[in-house]
């Protein structure tokens, strides 16, 4: 009340440096009294009533720790005089809608986003999102109630996605140059004036061989892969779909694996976990999107010149042939938040000049913090769906990386694992919540088992940005009869998790989280490198099997409720199958974490 609008300047900012330099005094004070309290009881108490005072007791003292150096930095933030006002960065390229302030507001979009979904099939739920007063801290409980209700059908699934996509369309805005026009008229209208051109680097390194996945410090391949394949799958760290795919793309199947004849668009091509280097290696040629860093381009390119695949790179200026690395590094990159348009004209053009035969797919790969995320996956989306237009069903394929960290509808067999791993569990876990939630009970009399994997430590747009891609996803599966791979990755360590940065200030959190994940049995953390790989070969596996769920001509696959083409073949981490609710798990291990760091990962000789 007292930080709030209408108070005395200086009354405001003497409220809020109280509110964040008391803890410093008051939260040592009040952790003691509780220890303090806790040890003077403990000699009276016995059974359940005793452990989970010990369970306190560690809590307040590990717990204290963790969280005390933070608090003693907002604590000397509050006190740093003001910095001087700048001035406010003009707009450029995708806003978020203007709410009835004339603010851009990233809450009052993503609520009108999700109730619009919801309106496609439940008002009430509609109206109770837009009724939410405290979006932050709990949006997870309206997205998960979307995915609940759109469990229900595969017409209710496809309804929801359908009218999520339109409020973006109808709502989000490109300026530029100080106007603001709709997504699709800002596409219509490419600017000649920034037009991109093509680079080509031809790699020099023979024919594909063998993929092999980093892991443990190996190079994993022929049997070594296929025992650590069993071994995730034994554990329950990812869905047996998703161990026979890989295993046929990288083990079974040679001529799977060569890409010559295939293009790739990668939207984001610099991501720690995207397919581009997998995909050069196998001889395929690729188009990469990604901004001007030219020491990024440098690698990528010389990256590209070992391999017997073709990399397309966007320049500012026509290239010749005999270009130096650096010069082309330097005049490579385009930016998809504000130059959408232009980057969608420029593939149309590279995918006829290099690629007018060849199946094409399109992969969306980026990552930015906070409502940046939202921004480039709606850019990203105009982009396909422009595409989309240009190249049919037989020529264009999509391809998405999800996350863990959303709710899906999940196998059957996976929510039967979560349950028994629960029931298995000690009686001290057991007082939790448990990961495996009721089943809906659609209007077709079948049960479907959602997963609640959200986290509200990775925030809203998270979640938009994730989702949206999600619902395209089934979209153009469903109705379009594209062939579709999307994919969930294990939880990973990318730099864009774990770095501090204005944008990302709970990356420190989100280390320390994902180190407690690991003592989580079956949760696994993998590195990036491992998991760009195994990415790869499902992608890999999607565009190339006949049999794969991505493809609409597998008849088994149309049968399956929409959402369950991303989580048949997770690779999930464990999160689908662990016993105790995701939202509890990354807590329950960061005592562990704090003393021992992270579990070291498992193999088929040291579970």
């Amino acid at each position: 009340l007292l930080t709030g609008k209408g108070m005395l300047p200086w009354l405001s900012a003497s409220a809020r440096t109280i509110r964040f330099v008391a803890p410093v005094l008051t939260f040592p004070l009040g952790a003691a009294a509780e220890v303090w309290a806790v040890c003077v009881a403990l000699s009276q108490l016995t059974g359940l009533l005793r452990a989970v005072s010990l369970l306190a007791l560690l809590n307040n003292v590990l717990g204290g720790v963790a969280v005390y150096p933070s608090l003693v930095k907002k604590a000397q933030e509050a006190l740093r005089p003001p910095k001087p006002s700048s001035k406010r960065k003009a707009e450029e390229g995708v806003q978020f809608p203007k709410n009835h302030e004339g603010r851009r507001s990233t809450v009052d979009a993503a609520k009108a986003v999700w109730a619009a979904a919801a309106y496609a099939i439940d008002s009430s739920l509609a109206e109770h999102i837009e009724r939410e007063r405290q979006w932050r801290n709990n949006y997870a409980t309206h997205v998960l109630s979307v995915v609940e209700a759109s469990a229900a059908s595969s017409d209710a699934a496809l309804r929801v996605a359908e009218a999520g996509m339109q409020s973006i369309y109808d709502t989000f805005e490109f300026v530029r140059s100080g106007a603001a026009q709709t997504l699709e008229d800002a596409m219509a209208s490419p600017s000649k004036d920034s037009r991109l051109h093509s680079s080509v680097v031809a790699g020099l390194g023979g024919t594909p061989g063998d993929i092999a996945v980093p892991y443990a410090g190996q190079q994993l391949t022929g049997d070594d892969l296929l025992a650590q394949l069993a071994c995730w799958e034994e554990l329950g760290c990812a869905e047996p779909a998703c161990i026979k795919a890989i295993a046929e793309a990288a083990v079974s199947s040679q001529s799977m694996s060569d890409l010559r004849g295939r293009c790739f668009i990668c939207l984001g091509a610099t991501s720690a976990i995207g397919p581009l280097r997998t995909l050069l290696r196998q001889g395929a040629t690729v188009i990469a999107v990604s901004r001007g860093k030219p020491e990024t381009w440098r690698a990528m390119i010389e990256d590209a010149l070992g391999t017997p695949g073709t990399l397309i790179l966007p320049t500012r200026a026509e290239m010749s042939g005999e270009a130096a690395v650096e010069d082309l590094a330097a005049a490579a990159g385009c930016d998809l938040l504000s130059e959408f348009p232009e980057i969608a004209a420029w593939l149309k053009d590279a995918v006829r000049a290099f690629a007018p035969s060849s199946p094409v797919t399109v992969g969306v790969y980026t990552y930015l913090d906070g409502d940046q995320h939202v921004k480039v996956s709606i850019a990203c989306d105009a982009i396909i769906k422009e595409l989309c237009k240009a190249l049919g069903p037989a020529t264009l394929s999509l391809a998405y990386i999800e996350t863990p960290s959303l709710a899906y509808v999940i196998p059957k067999a996976a929510h039967a694992a979560s349950s028994v791993k629960y029931q298995n569990s000690p009686l001290l876990l057991r007082c939790l919540p448990a990961n495996s939630r009721t089943p809906v009970v659609g209007a077709d009399g079948f049960e479907r088992f959602v997963h609640n994997g959200l986290l509200n430590l990775q925030g809203p747009n998270y979640a938009l940005a994730k989702t949206m891609q999600l619902w395209r996803a089934i979209l153009a599966r469903c109705c379009d009869g594209r062939t579709v791979s999307i994919n969930i990755a294990p939880m990973t360590r990318t730099a864009s998790m774990v770095k501090v940065s204005k944008t990302n200030p709970n990356a420190n959190m989100v280390a320390l989280g994902l180190n407690a994940m690991t003592h989580v049995p079956p949760l696994i953390v993998l590195e990036a490198e491992t998991v760009s790989v195994c990415m790869a070969l499902l992608l890999i596996h999607d565009v190339q099997s006949p049999d794969a769920l991505s493809n609409p001509t597998n008849q088994k696959a149309l049968s399956r409720h929409p959402w369950e083409l991303a989580s048949l073949q997770a690779f999930h981490g464990g999160s689908f199958r662990v016993g105790i609710a995701m939202q509890i798990a990354q807590y329950v291990g960061v005592p562990f974490a704090l003393l021992f760091g992270a579990r070291a990962s498992p193999t088929p000789h040291g579970k």
